[in-house]
């Protein structure tokens, strides 16, 4: 009869091979083209969003700067999950996270069936099954970012809780202008920190979140003056962000 001391060391040996054989946590998302076509089409998002506006697009060294990082990050496995577009109001940041999604919609369409069928007419020629199902691999692969504001988030807090936990738990959200919204709200006797669970939420499952703001890290972590989200979500923020400046003067000027 073996003894205890021989199960017990099979048992730790089966757990180490089971530890080993462990699926690691779901890789990155990352969208299916290379840094440089990403800085193409979203450069061309980018004036897109700016002619909307009736300006001229005139892109500044710092634009193209920041276009490189929002490319870099959109396509590169390597880096950290989320996006954190920091500085001065009017510099562009929200102009950025629309023309991320704008760029994502047109980008999914390029390899879905609308975009094979004006290739096939272009081509003059059939796609053979292992070319669409590259094609719908591709499709799959690019995540359509949904867009709302942090005003928005604390009014679905207040109000409307099914849809903040919506929010909460979307695949790649775009989380616009960070700061104004109230840090606290009450629904039915029960005080929320909107912002900050939503950060938390979303730090706890890894999911990929593109945040703007026109506030600094001592404001986001709080100060005397500013009632910010505390040091917590601030290092959460930090773990999970990449962060690009913007620096320059308002284009609002």
């Amino acid at each position: 009869m073996e003894s205890l001391e021989t199960i017990l060391n099979r048992a730790v040996d089966a757990c180490a091979v089971d530890l080993r054989n462990e699926r690691p946590a779901r890789r990155r998302f990352c969208y299916p083209i290379n840094k440089e076509t990403a800085a193409r089409l979203l450069t061309d998002a980018y004036r897109v969003e700016v002619e909307r506006g009736q300006y001229a697009f005139t892109p500044t060294p710092d634009t193209l700067a920041q276009i490189g990082g929002v490319a870099e990050w959109l396509t590169n496995p390597t880096r950290k999950y989320s996006l954190l577009l920091y500085g001065r109001p009017g510099t562009g940041k929200t102009t950025m996270a629309r023309a991320l999604q704008t760029m994502a919609k047109r980008l999914r369409e390029s390899f879905g069936p609308a975009g094979r069928e004006r290739l096939q007419r272009e081509a003059q020629a059939f796609f053979p099954p292992e070319v669409v199902r590259e094609f719908e691999r591709k499709e799959n692969a690019v995540i359509v970012p949904t867009y709302t504001t942090a005003m928005a988030v604390a009014t679905m807090a207040k109000d409307h809780r099914d849809q903040f936990n919506q929010i909460c738990e979307i695949s790649f959200l775009i989380l616009d202008d960070i700061g104004p919204e109230p840090k606290r709200v009450n629904s039915f006797g029960t005080e929320y920190l909107p912002i900050a669970d939503l950060i938390q939420r979303r730090y706890d499952r890894a999911l990929p979140t593109v945040i703007t703001t026109n506030l600094g890290d001592a404001e986001i972590a709080g100060t005397t003056q500013f009632p910010g989200y505390g040091p917590r979500i601030m290092d959460r923020l930090n773990e999970m962000c990449e962060k690009i400046p913007y620096g320059a003067r308002s284009f609002r000027v």
